[in-house]
């Protein structure tokens, strides 16, 4: 009598999606790979050292190892506390902030406030290899056991960079419209208060062509643009022609 074959769920290939700092485990079969992705998108944040809300987002890192700051589509608006040292405190992922957080004097890195803001303000996701290079050097840290830093940061998340906000956010006139209406308004000025000049001080009638400021200007302005035109045809044309030189070299 030969064995019983084996079931399928016994030869299924499982995956398994695990984290080193209080991730979910998922455990799931060829059968199931949608909830193992549906496991790893809760999992990822652990496996890079940060963990995020719609609010807030936070990260525990020794130096060497990457740290992720995550807002989920909105933007990075503040560095709520960071420090790179020994500081204390934990990262709590419910809700992306620091239960706990302190700073060890002597112990803090100067910089560190200022180089996040620097490198993750206005991003939605911000990663970067913590070194005590990055924060401007390693804190002396007389104090601890051990040569052991690592960075512990909360920021927090501020505006939508969606394409919706993108399209609802006011805009003003176009650049071209803004020039027109310009030289309009001075055009206005102009003939406003020349007309006002011409009648009071010379004496012009208001309803004539006398009234207008630079009236005989105005008039020679259409010769004068037409002589214009004229003279760049002719010189355009004047340049294709073969000058003495390389008819006399024939």
């Amino acid at each position: 009598m030969s064995p019983l074959p084996p079931k399928d769920s016994d030869t299924a290939p499982r995956v398994y999606i695990s984290s080193p700092t209080q991730a979910p485990m998922c455990l799931t079969s060829a059968r199931a790979v949608a909830t193992a992705l549906l496991c790893s998108s809760s999992a990822v944040n652990h496996v890079a050292g940060a963990t995020s809300s719609r609010e807030h987002t936070c990260a525990k890192q020794d130096a060497g190892q990457e740290a992720v700051f995550e807002c989920g589509g909105r933007l990075i608006s503040q560095v709520e506390f960071a420090s790179f040292g020994t500081p204390g405190g934990t990262c709590i992922a419910a809700s992306g902030m620091i239960s706990g957080a302190t700073t060890v004097p002597g112990c803090d890195a100067a910089n560190t406030v200022a180089t996040i803001e620097d490198r993750c303000l206005g991003q939605s996701t911000c990663m970067f290899t913590v070194t005590a290079d990055l924060f401007g050097g390693t804190p002396s840290c007389t104090h601890a056991d051990s040569s052991r830093r690592w960075l512990m940061a909360q920021l927090k998340c501020g505006g939508d960079e969606s394409p919706d906000a993108a399209v609802s956010a006011p805009r003003g006139p176009a650049l071209g419209w803004q020039f027109i209406a310009f030289v309009f308004m001075v055009g206005g000025l102009y003939l406003g208060l020349g007309i006002a000049y011409k009648v009071r001080r010379e004496g012009a009638k208001l309803n004539s062509l006398e009234a207008i400021p630079h009236v005989e200007m105005w008039k020679e302005l259409p010769a004068l643009v037409r002589d214009g035109v004229v003279f760049s045809i002719d010189t355009i044309k004047s340049k294709g022609r073969p000058s003495y030189d390389s008819v006399g070299s024939l």
